[in-house]
């Protein structure tokens, strides 16, 4: 199996993702879609970085609106998958362990090309501008990322070091601030996701 999505599954206790992820040794892309209610660990994703050496996708993304900062895995077990497997693209969607020390630890990350952040509250301008220390990433998504305005992009511009930078529904930060952070600029704000 090369490609694997869970959406709101719900596994027995004591048994975890950990008992079915570790036997899929060709595993290149995985999605961990966790809805309300759903819980895991990183022991899961810690499993996964040992067991899934080909794995080039990581999409986490959890929605839990009562408890949004209780999601399952924290910033241990993401950096696990990060620094054990060839991670090339990483999406986060809802993950409030990820802050700007993970921004910190993924400039470390030698195959990292691609990072999408949706809802990640917890960066900041600082961690943003961890980015230009990235060494091979390419592509850059930002959406509904409130922690962010336009001092973060301050070492991106110029740089050209992106060829893709998009941002999406960030209200502190404006189209101005991220021209010439990338060879490519997409950028839209639609504020009534705030409301």
């Amino acid at each position: 199996m090369q490609e694997l999505s869970l959406v709101n599954c719900i596994i027995s206790p004591g048994r975890g993702l950990a008992c079915v992820l570790g036997k899929f040794r060709n595993l290149e892309k995985i999605r961990l879609d966790m809805r309300v209610g759903v819980r895991n660990s990183d022991i899961s994703l810690k499993v996964i970085a040992l067991n899934c050496p080909m794995l080039e996708t990581v999409r986490i993304s959890f929605s839990d609106g009562e408890f949004p900062s209780f999601s399952s895995f924290t910033l241990n077990g993401i950096l696990s998958l990060i620094q054990n497997c060839l991670v090339r693209e990483l999406a986060l969607d809802h993950v409030y362990s990820f802050t700007d020390i993970g921004m910190e630890a993924l400039c470390s990350a030698q195959h990292l090309e691609t990072l999408e952040l949706v809802r990640c509250q917890e960066i900041s301008d600082e961690g943003l501008q961890l980015v230009s220390r990235f060494p091979r990433i390419r592509v850059l998504r930002l959406s509904k990322c409130l922690g962010i305005t336009d001092d973060g992009f301050k070492t991106l511009v110029g740089s050209y070091k992106l060829d893709l930078l998009a941002v999406e529904d960030s209200p502190q930060t404006s189209e101005r601030a991220i021209y010439g952070a990338a060879r490519s600029i997409l950028f839209r704000r639609d504020l009534s996701c705030m409301y």
